[in-house]
């Protein structure tokens, strides 16, 4: 039998959290796969430059501390991973409820074999989505969402897939999550799967909710954002365009047995 793919799991969590991280590390008592905490950062590191006047042009305010912090943290852990000696790292956030067993058997894809290389494992909006392979990993289903999504609760990233973003995401210009999204950009898509294999608990925000505008923000401001978010349309849908026949290779080991049950029905 072949060795399970090297595979880290790292759940992103403030050090003085200390209730939040009580509270994971009770739901993991029984988690059959090792995991570890990584120190939350406040503040931007090596690599990463934060241009408030870019952000205040793109999204009609400046990003929060804990913006700032949360978009290093990832960075930071993208850029461990391709010194690390782990192929792929699952990453996730403190404040999840996870299915262990899954990610177990998650852990053992090789998922740069199978051409994915980010996959989210939840995201907070519903949008327009395609079905990309049915019953891909035992019941859940591969899918690409072609509208923003948010939230950066969980994913799993490939050393090929986090040097695409370290070097495409080194300006801090919008939150973490809203970057992500931006697939025409980074050229990762925005695949996920569904049933989602975690589930955010409602333990509150540690970064705050900063995504309203400034009630005082110029009309100029306002029409150059309408523009830019009109041009983004039309560049995420020419990516989609010219992406769309590319299809994922075979997924890991554990769901050919279930495909070859399929194919008796």
């Amino acid at each position: 039998m072949s060795q399970p793919q090297r595979t880290r799991i790292v759940v992103i969590s403030m050090r003085d959290s200390i209730e939040r991280r009580a509270a994971f590390l009770d739901r993991a008592k029984n988690a059959a796969v090792s995991w570890t905490f990584f120190d939350g950062l406040s503040g931007v590191v090596p690599g990463l430059v934060y241009d408030d006047s870019r952000a205040r042009v793109l999204l009609g305010r400046s990003l929060g501390r804990g913006e700032i912090g949360c978009y290093a943290s990832h960075y930071t852990l993208w850029t461990q991973l391709l010194r690390d000696d782990a192929d792929q790292y699952v990453v996730l956030e403190d404040d999840v409820i996870v299915n262990w067993k899954f990610l177990e058997k998650l852990a053992q894809v090789d998922f740069g074999q199978s051409g994915i290389d980010y996959l989210r494992l939840y995201c907070l909006r519903p949008g327009r989505l395609s079905v990309r392979r049915y019953r891909y990993l035992e019941n859940r289903h591969l899918i690409a969402l072609r509208d923003p999504a948010y939230g950066t609760q969980g994913y799993v990233i490939t050393r090929a897939g986090a040097r695409r973003l370290v070097e495409s995401c080194g300006r801090i210009v919008r939150p973490i999550d809203s970057q992500l999204d931006r697939y025409w950009e980074h050229g990762l898509p925005n695949l996920a799967l569904f049933p989602f294999p975690i589930i955010d608990e409602f333990a509150g925000s540690t970064i705050g909710d900063h995504r309203v505008r400034a009630a005082n923000e110029p009309a100029r401001a306002r029409i150059e954002r309408k523009l830019r978010s009109a041009w983004d349309r039309v560049r995420r849908m020419a990516w989609l365009l010219t992406r769309s026949h590319r299809q994922v290779r075979d997924p890991c080991r554990f769901a050919a047995p279930l495909a070859e049950h399929a194919a008796g029905e």
